[in-house]
């Protein structure tokens, strides 16, 4: 569905997180905890992810099934914040109109037949 930035205190932003139409969670890679410097340890029922290089700790993840999740709306640290999730205009009317068509609605736009649609091309 789209991309967002994660970021927690000034020492850790990390981009590119994925927002996956029809899941209630954003994905995020081990591969690109490691490439901001942090280092995840894994036990049976957490898991703790900190910056490697002052030892601080970042996040919390709790296990849940096979999934480890971190809560970032339960979570006590103050300074975590999402800051955008970005979609794109087509998508996001695509989404408002009961998932039609991308075709269908450039059949919409080009015979105005819907008020507020923009004239966009819809792929």
């Amino acid at each position: 569905m789209g991309t967002g930035k994660i970021r927690s205190s000034s020492v850790v932003e990390i981009e590119d997180v994925l927002l996956v139409d029809g899941l209630k969670h954003n994905l995020l890679s081990i591969s690109q905890l490691c490439d901001k410097n942090l280092k995840v340890t894994f036990e049976a029922n957490h898991c703790l992810i900190c910056h490697a290089s002052i030892n601080e700790l970042m996040f919390v993840g709790k296990r849940i099934q096979n999934i480890y999740m971190v809560d970032f709306e339960n979570t006590s640290f103050d300074s975590i914040a999402c800051l955008f999730a970005k979609n794109d205009e087509p998508w996001i009317w695509h989404k408002r109109l009961a998932h039609i068509h991308m075709g269908h609605l450039n059949k919409l736009v080009s015979k105005h037949l819907f008020t507020g649609l923009p004239d966009i091309k819809f792929k």
